[in-house]
């Protein structure tokens, strides 16, 4: 027993979970950056040697072309500040060791621009991602959307185990 009188078992699996609520945060702020059009915030999440792979979107490599991506998908098909919400959730994350690890998490993207009448949907997808932990912080390393609906846009990776399953 420690100090505290917790098992080194327990300690470990309370500092996994931490880590894994540090992780969740990580795509908590991908969201919030992403849906008030913080271009820049949101292109600080990834990892300068990042990956994206996002269908019809393009492969985007290096956290410079990330960030001119967004910047150009966003200007494109948002108007304000939440114009889109990006409602993320099921977040399951794989600690792999202290400075990598996996996830898979669902996407519901809804416009709030649409009128009542018309389906705010705009798609549902799972994100398929690895983490790297950089100067102490976990960081987006690669990033991949699996479009579900309304176009379903999937690969072989998706119907595999998710990453790092």
């Amino acid at each position: 027993m420690q100090e505290s009188g917790l098992s080194a078992d327990t300690l470990a699996r309370l500092a996994r979970l931490l880590e894994t609520e540090a992780i969740r945060d990580l795509k908590l702020r991908y969201a919030h950056f992403m849906d008030n059009l913080l271009i820049d915030q949101l292109a600080g999440l990834f990892t300068e040697d990042a990956q994206c792979h996002f269908g019809p979107y393009g492969e985007w490599s290096g956290r410079a072309a990330i960030r001119q991506n967004f910047a150009a998908v966003m200007a494109e098909t948002v108007k304000a500040t939440f114009g889109s919400m990006h409602h993320i959730c099921n977040h399951r994350v794989d600690i792999i060791d202290e400075s990598s690890a996996t996830g898979r998490s669902y996407l519901i993207d809804v416009m709030t621009e649409r009128r009542p009448d018309e389906n705010p949907v705009l798609l549902y997808g799972l994100y398929d991602e690895r983490y790297r932990k950089v100067e102490g912080n976990w960081k987006i390393s690669f990033s991949r959307i699996h479009f579900l609906w309304p176009q379903r846009e999937v690969d072989d990776a998706m119907l595999s185990e998710p990453v790092g399953s």
